[in-house]
């Protein structure tokens, strides 16, 4: 062997570049809420608001999303509101409790205004777009020290330019659009603190302010509830009016409103209708939309979308709001609430485009692409009959998981507002798990609040949640909604119910489950159908029970960690522990971030006598603490200013994680949160695993029950991720059961299954080093074993079942290994680039993966390619690729990560697992395509055509296997790859253009000549035909070049001639 600290140095590199390979891949349900505000750029990118996770950004119309964070520069999570550049659509600006901007679209931002107070709206000027104004409260969120600030250089730079302003809370700014000095401000109710709602207005650049709404009564609707001006005619201002006291709940008495009308600058004022809403005026003919956001319902006549082409006269009803696309629970009032913070800013405008229109409000993410006729839910997408998945605009409050340890394709979320979630399928997608009875929730299935949920180790149909604050419910059915029954029975509390643990050695139908309520300790021996209390006054959040030994239980909370050794009968205050906590306090909202104390406990779920304990008290050193004794000494195992939770893997004692989070349900960025923490030596040495994220936070996480697992992190904002646990042999993939070794020559003793990989070092695969003498290979594979560890000394490499190494001199003399694929003559892997289209080299049809299929992967053949035959191959290094779908925008995968023979291939919104990796592999002329974590394996078409595409062993003798990758890019293959076709070329009189790839999209069109004179242009709008024509009869004859630009696609070129 090679000498020790060589052995340690090459250990210790292996370490940290396994360490750092987590991938992590976000899945929820989608919305959440809190959501402050939202608009679009003059490019169309939109930005929603959120109160925890930073802002939100869409490049494609609210179809999906990324997090402006603190990854691109923004360190607030908390948004007040937003502003755009009126011409330069990649010049943003976000409000916090300072201004951040962007002149890239919002890949990077920078602060251009320090905190000290809170920035509620920002609004840039038309005809001068150098100038732009800010709405500023000095001190807290929650004031009314109003202030105006100016720019005079787009934003780079701001000074305080009021002088006369009352105390008041300012909602919204508007600039007259052809004179910048003119200013108006709206006051009101926003989510922390109210004023009296009026209309302030300044001509001299926002130095001085008139109030131009407190001198009329307006027939006692005396509240401003929104403002606009005409931007043709900026004398022309319009205002609804509504009845509200600062006092009320819901800020507004009643549904009734006012729409007035000034033509002299706000001088005088004239009602027009009986109507309110937010005002919208179009830019181009001056058309009024109103949109009501109050109780938006069939019942409610009022509510929805109304159009007025005569100045206010008379209004058109433009929706029908029981069409408009609710959320999960199907509610249509549910779903399009107001915001809560000022109403003027529920629905957002869009610079790009007046038809669309933005909907935010406590929870909820909609959009309308039709002037507000029809609305549409764009934080989640509807998955077959009941599942959900997030389009990547999430704001969630999460305090605890369980991933099913029977099942690991079960996990359970337990959230606030949003109350208990479910996943089938590993988090491919999210079924709604609350009950319809308000008494656990908002009622109707709409949500609630969840705070502690456990999954039975045996039997996967079996779970507990606690819900509200006071009750415990379980349900025999995998959480299913109408499968939930009570059993609080024996609680002395409804207050603060939480720390539900198992008894994993409990009998299998009548578990014993321990409990907290108001901070006593509670037991069940009946599947929790009955409850006894057995601990008083511990003031305890959470509970453990040892996984070997039933009779040891701990329970904690701000007043220390507490031990029974006898199930629960007797307890003892763990001096040797406490002196690691704050002092007592009672506070035991542990979602509030001035709570101080122990907040989670776990048991080794393979060690006796071990127990880890997380203590947190915001800004102190506290952190992760382990004893190996029963809690009667402790070391501590990390140091963290900020420590949540902390998880064991179930197989494998020293892979831990821990997290860490200055943010839970508020409490924003502070420097030393550190996220998501990472041991593989059993928390010996910490390495941060935060790569992608928007924001260093973590709390909730849980590891499955599997050799090869995944992991998941609950991120206060942005939701849940998941990630492969990188254990020894999970960096190549494939079956466990290419290669057994054995203890002992003829194949006894000992054993263990080995994968496609590289194994450094066997003592991390639970072989003793040097002590292998038999084993046995899989066909079509072989295995190098090595002399030292990390692939050091003398080596030998085996193709086929050896039953005695002895023969080979390496009985007894292994330390390391590498398992692989046993390449064929002129089998390579290589490296691929571009968009090309994958044929089968049998029955020459695509392989496609359509929205209109649910995604699922299959054959199909086409005279037209259209885009979802086309993918994108990229190469990441290593020979490895991602393959995204051209026409989707979705990336190849195996379905839920499987590797076995007829699983499923579909593609996912994102590729950041092995699954969702690609190996390329070339024999002659024909490739075969197999996924990184399971090589054994390869894509497989089924037989005859039209058929599925699935995974099946990899053989390169199977033709259902062989693909031609055919450029897309190449001349002879042109004509019949545009994704519009036009016909006949060259042409007389009318020219067919072959729409049919780009239902439901508008497509805008140019004909010029071959020396780039424009001669015709238009627009194809939404509701366009499969095929429309073009009339060129008028056409001098010649060549001409004709540009389609579709919305949400590149622009296509083609060349016709004109006879």
């Amino acid at each position: 062997m090679k000498k020790l600290y060589i052995f340690l140095i090459l250990i210790l590199i292996s370490s940290i570049s396994h360490s750092q390979s987590h991938q992590w891949k976000r899945t929820n349900p989608g919305g959440g809420g809190w959501f402050s505000s939202i608009g679009a750029s003059k490019s169309g990118i939109v930005l929603a608001g959120s109160d925890l996770s930073g802002a939100y950004r869409s490049k494609n119309g609210g179809r999906t999303w990324d997090v402006c964070g603190a990854s691109r520069g923004i360190n607030d999570t908390h948004i007040g509101g937003m502003g755009f550049h009126r011409t330069n659509g990649n010049i943003m600006f976000i409000a916090t409790g300072g201004i951040y901007k962007t002149t890239n679209g919002g890949d990077s931002w920078d602060r251009v205004m320090d905190g000290g107070g809170y920035v509620s709206d920002i609004e840039l000027a038309t005809d001068k777009p150098w100038i732009g104004y800010a709405s500023r409260h000095k001190g807290n969120w929650n004031t009314l020290n109003a202030e105006v600030w100016k720019t005079t250089n787009t934003g780079n730079s701001w000074v305080r330019v009021d002088r006369n302003l009352p105390k008041t809370r300012i909602i919204k700014i508007v600039v007259n659009p052809k004179n910048a000095d003119e200013v108006y401000l709206v006051t009101g109710k926003g989510r922390p603190v109210c004023s009296v709602a009026d209309v302030y207005k300044s001509t001299n650049g926002g130095i001085n302010w008139k109030n131009i709404t407190a001198n009329n009564n307006f027939e006692g609707f005396t509240e401003v509830a929104d403002f606009a001006i005409d931007p043709k005619n900026p004398n022309t201002l319009y205002i609804t009016a509504v009845k509200a006291d600062c006092d009320n709940r819901f800020w507004m008495d009643g549904l009734a409103s006012k729409f007035y009308k000034s033509t002299n600058g706000g001088n005088s004022w004239t009602k027009m209708q009986d109507q309110g809403g937010q005002i919208f005026i179009h830019p181009q003919n001056s058309n009024i939309t109103l949109v009501e956001t109050r109780a938006v319902a069939g019942w409610n006549p009022k509510s929805g979308t109304r159009l007025s082409t005569d100045g206010g006269r008379s209004f058109t009803k433009l929706s029908d709001v029981t069409k408009w696309q609710t959320t999960f629970h199907g509610e249509t009032q549910g779903t399009y609430s107001g915001i809560g913070d000022g109403y003027s800013r529920t629905v957002g405008e869009d610079l790009s485009n007046a038809n669309n229109f933005y909907w935010t409000n406590s929870q909820w993410v909609m959009g309308s692409k039709d002037g507000g006729k029809n609305f549409n839910v764009l934080h989640a997408k509807k998955v077959g009959a009941n599942g959900w998945q997030s389009t990547g605009v999430d704001n969630i409050v999460n305090y605890d998981m369980s991933i099913s340890p029977k099942n690991p394709n079960i996990i359970y979320l337990a959230l606030a507002d949003m109350g208990v979630w479910r996943s089938l399928n590993k988090g491919q997608t999210w079924e709604n798990c609350n009950t319809d009875d308000i008494k656990y929730g908002w009622g109707n299935g709409k949500g609630g609040n969840a705070h502690s949920i456990i999954a039975d180790p045996d039997r996967e149909n079996v779970v507990w949640t606690t819900v509200r604050k006071g009750f415990i419910l379980k349900s025999t059915n995998k959480g299913e909604r109408s499968s939930w029954i009570e059993v609080s029975t024996g609680l002395e509390s409804k207050e603060f119910v939480n720390g539900l643990s198992i008894d994993v050695k409990s009998p299998r139908n009548n578990r014993t489950l321990f409990a907290t309520a108001n901070g006593d300790v509670y037991k069940s021996i009946n599947d929790g159908n009955k409850w006894s209390k057995v601990l008083v006054g511990g003031n305890c959040n959470f509970t453990a029970i040892d996984q070997q030994d039933r009779n040891l239980i701990y329970a904690g909370g701000t007043k220390g960690l507490w031990r029974s050794t006898n199930g629960g009968k007797n307890w003892n205050r763990l001096g040797s522990f406490n002196k690691n906590l704050p002092a007592d306090n009672t506070l035991l909202e542990f979602g509030n971030n001035r709570y101080k104390g122990i907040y989670d406990i776990k048991t080794d779920p393979n060690n006796k006598n071990w127990v880890y304990v997380t203590v947190f008290e915001a800004g102190k050193e506290r952190g992760l603490f382990r004893s190996k004794n029963k809690g009667n000494s402790w070391e501590k195992l990390l140091t963290d200013k900020f420590m949540r939770k902390v998880a064991i893997m179930p197989k494998n004692s020293n892979i831990l994680y821990a997290t860490s989070s200055s943010a839970l349900y508020s409490g924003g960025l502070k420097d030393e949160s550190n996220g998501i923490w990472f041991s593989k030596d059993g928390g010996a040495n910490w390495v941060k695993q935060n790569k992608g994220m928007a924001y260093p936070f973590g709390n909730a996480v849980s590891i499955s029950n599997q050799d090869k697992p995944f992991v998941m992190v609950g991120v206060p904002g942005t939701g849940f991720q998941k990630a492969d646990v990188p254990v020894s042999g999970n960096n190549g993939g494939g079956n466990d059961d290419i290669v057994t070794l054995y203890e002992h020559c003829n194949y006894v003793g000992n054993r263990i299954k080995l994968g496609v990989g590289d194994y450094p070092n066997i003592t991390n695969e639970g072989f003793k080093n040097d002590d292998a003498s038999s084993l046995k290979i899989r066909s079509g594979f072989k295995i190098t074993l090595y002399e030292h560890y990390n692939f050091e000394g003398r080596s030998i490499t085996l193709t086929s079942d050896d039953n005695c190494l002895t023969a080979k001199t390496f009985n007894d003399e292994v330390s390391s290994m590498k398992v692989s694929r046993n390449q064929g003559q002129g089998e390579q892997n290589i490296e691929v680039n571009g968009e090309y289209l994958i044929q089968n080299t049998g029955n020459n049809q695509n392989v496609i993966a359509p929205s209109w299929e649910n995604h699922n992967v299959r054959m199909y053949a086409s005279n037209t390619i259209f885009n979802d035959h086309k993918w994108q191959f990229r190469h990441l290094g290593n020979g490895i690729h991602e393959i995204k779908n051209i026409g989707t925008n979705r990336f190849l995968e195996t379905t839920a990560g499987k590797c076995d023979k007829n699983a499923n291939i579909n593609t996912w919104t994102s590729a950041g697992a092995n699954h969702q990796k690609w190996y390329v592999t070339k024999i002659g002329k024909n490739h075969f395509l197999r996924p990184t974590h399971c090589t054994t394996m390869a894509l497989d078409k089924s037989t005859g055509d039209d058929g599925n595409v699935k995974l099946w062993d990899y053989t390169i003798a199977n033709n259902n296997q062989k693909f031609k990758l055919i450029p897309v890019t190449s001349r002879s293959s042109e004509a019949v790859l545009s994704g519009i076709t036009i016909s006949p070329n060259p042409v007389q009189t009318k020219l067919k253009v072959d729409l049919s790839n780009y239902a439901g999209e508008p497509i805008y069109y140019t004909v010029s000549t071959i020396t780039g004179q424009l001669v015709k242009n238009g627009t194809f709008k939404t509701k366009h035909n499969d095929a429309e024509l073009l009339n060129f009869d008028q056409l001098q004859k010649g060549i001409y070049i004709i540009r389609f630009k579709p919305e949400n696609h590149k622009e296509q070129i083609h060349k016709f001639i004109k006879m």
